[in-house]
């Protein structure tokens, strides 16, 4: 059978249990009625909304989206599109970019370099919207994707000539569009529709090693041991044996340290908060917001811009300062935006359930808009905050739900009308690319097929 059929159908049932279980519910452990149980206390109902009050009525927002899409060439460059929209009302405002990499880099990092364009690009459109419709009285700027992991990228040289010092534009940009949301009194909201995040279960996990060892009255040094031991896990810290503990089995009892271990164990596996509302919740509602401040390496970035930043730059970007007209311009400059991260606003996130057949949303909210002031620097991890604070969102949130198939009616007709299709690119950019340069792109032929698009 030239598809493999027979092989793919003996390993599906070979791996029968395996499959069922981690693609229907995913990972188990013996936490799951605690985690059940705090997972139900932190859910929340949808706030009542008056079907002929005004909080019916959409809310005026912002919606913003980004495509891309990129190709290899046989010369051995690569060809990219990125291109975003903004929607308020009947305007629109668009913005687009094409170029061709000369890089030797790893395809890896091109594809990072291609993602954090595209992100860049929506934020470029974000602030031309809010700019252009300042007198709309627009209440939200609904952006897809993930606000506290654009904060947590990582400053670094990019593989493009001339564009080496690429991420440091991508944070004055940043930095600009939530300085001007807060100017113009509009709340940023990011939307994500899958998320990897264990925000909620790690806020869960931390709760249960809080209250085992209170009950357990260690020695201080054992205490202190598993606590560390239990951040540098979520932390993504790498090497830490759990099972080390049943040593001290021997000094406070066999058994003893079950559930601890237990605890840690669960803090390695990849459950996400995901995973959880739609194994542990049967109704729409949502989690108990938690303020996000630097986790892990993260913190250690942080108190780098602050104290040494020009040490920083030349470390992390010696191409972008070689390429530079300027290199020590270029240094103080790129230190003054770097030193700025730390000073940018914590995030509240949360998980919302808008119909129990769907899925959840992940919403980031910057803390300001909450009434916190409170910056990155000031917070290392994570932290529980009043939900009552958050219904204006997620009353905001219900009244553009369009069903599971349409989660938010304006991101999903920006989306629409976004999106790079593969014959867009195909039918459309290419030929017009190759007629407007007299000449046919050399395509790669690899083992006697052409490579696609890669468009998304």
């Amino acid at each position: 059978m030239p598809e493999f059929l027979d092989a793919f159908v003996s390993e599906i049932e070979r791996k029968r249990g395996r499959f069922k279980q981690l693609l229907s519910k995913g990972v188990s452990s013996p936490l799951d009625k605690d985690l059940q149980k705090l997972m139900q206390t932190n859910w929340r109902p949808l706030p009542d909304i008056e079907p002929d009050g005004e909080q019916s009525l959409p809310p005026k927002a912002i919606a913003v989206d980004g495509s891309r899409a990129s190709r290899f060439l046989a010369v051995g460059s690569t060809l990219y599109v990125v291109r975003s929209l903004a929607i308020c009302g009947k305007r629109r405002f668009r913005r687009l970019e094409s170029d061709v990499l000369a890089s030797r880099a790893d395809v890896r990092d091109i594809s990072r370099y291609i993602d954090r364009k595209s992100e860049w690009i929506e934020h470029a459109v974000a602030r031309d919207a809010i700019e252009g419709m300042a007198e709309n009285g627009c209440e939200f700027l609904l952006i897809d994707g993930s606000f506290h992991a654009r904060l947590m990228a990582l400053p670094r040289d990019m593989p493009q000539e001339g564009q080496r010092g690429f991420m440091i534009d991508y944070f004055r940009e940043y930095l600009g569009l939530l300085e001007v949301c807060r100017e113009r009194r509009i709340a940023p909201v990011g939307v994500s529709k899958d998320s990897r995040v264990t925000f909620l279960r790690d806020h869960f996990l931390k709760m249960l090693l809080e209250e085992e060892l209170k009950a357990l009255k260690l020695s201080k040094e054992d205490d202190r041991e598993i606590r560390q031991t239990f951040e540098e896990i979520i932390h993504r810290r790498r090497g830490k044996r759990v099972k080390r503990f049943t040593r001290l089995e021997s000094k406070y009892g066999s058994g003893k340290l079950d559930r601890v271990i237990q605890i840690l164990l669960e803090a390695r596996m990849l459950r996400s908060d995901h995973q959880m509302i739609l194994n542990f919740t049967t109704s729409e509602g949502y989690s108990t917001p938690l303020e996000l401040g630097a986790f892990g390496r993260g913190g250690e970035l942080l108190d780098t811009y602050c104290r040494e930043p020009r040490e920083y730059v030349s470390r992390h970007f010696p191409e972008a300062v070689d390429e530079a007209a300027d290199p020590e311009s270029f240094i103080d400059e790129s230190a003054n935006v770097l030193s700025m991260i730390p000073s940018f606003p914590t995030i509240v996130s949360f998980h919302m359930r808008l119909d129990k057949r769907d899925t959840p949303l992940r919403l980031d909210v910057p803390s300001w808009v909450f009434g916190i002031d409170r910056s990155l620097k000031d917070l290392s991890g994570f932290s529980p905050i009043s939900h009552d604070n958050i219904e204006g969102i997620v009353s905001a949130l219900r009244r553009l739900f369009g069903g599971i198939t349409h989660y938010n009616i304006l991101l999903t007709s920006v989306d629409t009308e976004v999106r790079l299709k593969r014959d867009t690119v195909d039918r459309i950019y290419v030929p017009l690319l190759e007629k407007s340069l007299q000449l046919q792109l050399p395509l790669p032929q690899v083992r006697g097929y052409r490579r696609g698009w890669y468009a998304r």
